[in-house]
């Protein structure tokens, strides 16, 4: 165990004392040697850039070890499941359009953030979901959650190692943050729940990292998404596949954490280009997971606040119209491993 001094005009709640007193508006919080490291890796990299534009490199930011499941594609030749066209087909007539739709600045859009050393440090357990785990991380003031009904949002704090997802999230009156659920997972993992056979400590949202849930504007001006992203289906089944280790118990059709993709075959620079192609080519490449229920749609999420039009991304969601589900899309087995 080590110790951090930590800097704040206020009483950081459930902050562990240090045994002689610091200098006046600092306290010391211990924090465990995770912590300490990936907090020294981040100030090594530098820090955020500006509303969630974060580089790593030349390219970037992307969560979790090179050679993770999030990280990895998916190779050609991994087997169909079975039930691929009984699924693709239950998906075709169940969603109201033909194609997946790509959610921008809506309330289908997650904010994502990128915290730095500069925002304070909050400490957060969830009232109804995940209650058993407090989690210490860097919030940045001006996070605010997405429009929709879940009021959620994710954060990438680098200076505790932690990918935080944040569900049900408001501020009470006093500014204090509070959620109804909560999933935190190390960055420097393989980002695996540990109930699902993970890293000790990696919790939350049934098996999925908050950084799953919307590429960001970095990666489409890049012109490519290195990472597998969730996607969200009309009513989920009641049952679930690795990684993720619980399901919403839904009475739909297509499981928890099994793996859709356009088809391998598919030319899809021919179809589509700029940030489409971007999007399109990560849902060949590593396929999007299932991972949540909507209403009656199937979506994939942006993050929030970005004019995508300016990658030449319509307006309208339909990023991928031109990959009808029917036709141009199948599940890998269920449970597919790198």
């Amino acid at each position: 165990m080590m110790w951090r001094f930590v800097t704040t005009p206020t009483e950081e709640a459930g902050a562990t004392e240090a045994p002689a007193p610091a200098t006046e508006g600092t306290k010391m919080t211990k924090i465990t040697r995770r912590e300490f490291l990936g907090g020294a890796a981040a100030l090594a990299v530098g820090t955020a850039l500006g509303d969630g534009v974060a580089l790593a490199g030349d390219r970037p930011y992307r969560a979790f070890k090179d050679g993770s499941y999030w990280n990895t594609p998916i190779p050609h030749h991994v087997r169909v499941d079975r039930r691929s066209d009984r699924w693709i087909a239950w998906l075709a007539h169940n969603n109201p359009t033909n194609d997946v739709l790509v959610g921008g600045n809506s309330d289908w859009a997650h904010p994502i953030y990128f915290a730095d050393h500069r925002d304070p440090l909050v400490r957060i357990r969830a009232t109804r979901f995940v209650t058993n785990v407090r989690v210490r991380f860097r919030l940045p003031r001006h996070a605010v959650p997405c429009t929709g009904p879940d009021s959620e949002m994710s954060v990438i704090d680098r200076t505790t190692n932690q990918d935080v997802h944040l569900f049900g999230f408001h501020r009470r009156s006093d500014g204090t943050p509070t959620c109804e659920g909560i999933a935190r997972y190390w960055l420097d993992s393989k980002g695996i729940a540990e109930a699902a056979g993970g890293t000790r400590g990696n919790v939350g949202h049934r098996g999925l990292p908050g950084f799953t849930f919307g590429f960001t504007d970095a990666e489409i001006k890049d012109g490519a998404i290195r990472r597998r992203l969730k996607i969200s289906v009309p009513q989920t089944a009641g049952r679930h596949y690795w990684p993720m280790y619980q399901d919403q118990g839904h009475d739909g059709v297509i499981p928890e954490g099994v793996v859709m993709r356009i088809k391998p075959h598919v030319r899809v620079s021919r179809r589509v280009s700029g940030g489409a192609l971007a999007v399109a080519k990560a849902c060949q490449r590593y396929g999007v997971i299932v991972g949540d229920s909507t209403a009656n749609r199937t979506v994939i999420k942006g993050q929030t606040g970005v004019d995508w039009t300016k990658y030449g991304m319509p307006g309208d969601y339909h990023v991928l119209e031109r990959f009808p589900i029917a036709r141009d899309w199948e599940f890998v087995h269920a449970g597919w491993r790198p």
